[in-house]
C-alpha cells in the first residue's frame, strides 16, 4: 500500500521537527507522524511549547473573559489564530502553512 508521502515530492519533515518551533513539532509528530500522546518525543516537545516565553506572552494578552482583542475585534479563546500568525511572519516560509498543507494532502489520500 502506498504511503501519503509518496504521493508529495518533498515532505519537509526535517524542517518542521526542529526543536526551535515545539508547537508545530507537536503537531508534526501527531499529526503528520500519527504519534500518540505518550509518545517520548510528544511529551518533551509539549513540555518545551509549555516553557517557552511565547506562550507565556501570548496568555498574558489573553482577557479573562478567555479572548484577544477588543470586544469589537473579538477572537474567542479557540481562536488563536491571529495571535499565533505575527509570530512566523519575520519573512521566512511559514511552518504552520505548510504543516496545515501536509494535513490536508494526508487527509485527501486517505492516511
Amino acid at each position: 500500500m502506498m504511503d501519503w508521502m509518496d504521493h508529495v515530492p518533498h515532505v519537509p519533515l526535517t524542517w518542521l521537527l526542529e526543536r526551535e518551533n515545539p508547537s508545530v513539532r507537536t503537531f508534526t509528530l501527531t499529526e503528520l507522524l500519527d504519534r500518540d500522546a505518550e509518545d517520548e518525543e510528544v511529551v518533551e516537545a509539549r513540555q518545551m511549547v509549555t516553557d517557552a516565553s511565547y506562550t507565556a506572552h501570548i496568555l498574558a494578552n489573553q482577557h479573562p473573559e478567555g479572548y484577544w482583542g477588543t470586544r469589537e475585534g473579538y477572537f474567542s479563546k479557540h481562536d488563536t489564530f491571529p495571535v499565533v500568525i505575527p509570530l512566523s511572519t519575520r519573512g521566512a516560509p511559514s511552518k504552520w502553512i505548510t504543516l496545515r498543507a501536509l494535513i490536508v494532502l494526508k487527509r485527501w489520500f486517505g492516511a
